[in-house]
């Protein structure tokens, strides 16, 4: 006989799937359920009067993204465009963009009680793109919120600008 509802233990919570990735020497992760692909660099259109973090437009099968250097939103050297660069294309509340890597790295299981607060010593702008900080045996895992920086003001008035 089944227990009553009212005394089952709740589920725990699931561990994030993270596609990690190097910007520079520090390794960051972003959740999976937001990376609809990786691919290969291929050709930027840069496009003048946008953000800095804005690289340009890339085609992704007849689809024109703009393409995000998130290293520059951490205070890091803008991402180089060279043979080991990817692109991770991103879906966020409907709306598409490519994110910049400098090398992919693997998938990994994060469990939710892993990811710590970012560290008090980081900037106000980097800590609001982050939603912790994973230690790992190698090197600490700077998890990104992609919803924030989808939401990001200045993306917003890019996309303003964009549109009119």
């Amino acid at each position: 006989m089944p227990a009553p509802r009212h005394l089952e233990a709740p589920a725990p919570p699931a561990e994030e799937r993270l596609v990690c990735f190097w910007l520079g020497s520090q390794l960051y992760g972003a959740p999976i359920r937001f990376i609809r692909e990786t691919v290969k660099l291929r050709p930027i259109t840069r496009v003048f009067h946008t953000p800095s973090f804005v690289c340009g437009l890339a085609s992704l099968r007849g689809e024109i993204l703009a393409v995000l250097d998130v290293a520059v939103l951490l205070g890091l050297s803008p991402t180089p465009l060279d043979f080991d660069t990817h692109i991770l294309i991103v879906e966020v509340g409907g709306k598409r963009a490519g994110v910049l890597a400098d090398r992919l790295s693997e998938v990994r299981n994060v469990a939710p009680g892993a990811i710590a607060p970012p560290p008090p010593t980081l900037s106000p702008d980097v800590a609001a793109i982050l939603r912790g900080v994973v230690a790992l045996q190698e090197a600490p895992l700077g998890v990104i919120d992609l919803e924030r920086i989808f939401a990001s003001e200045e993306l917003r008035r890019y996309e303003r600008k964009g549109a009119s």
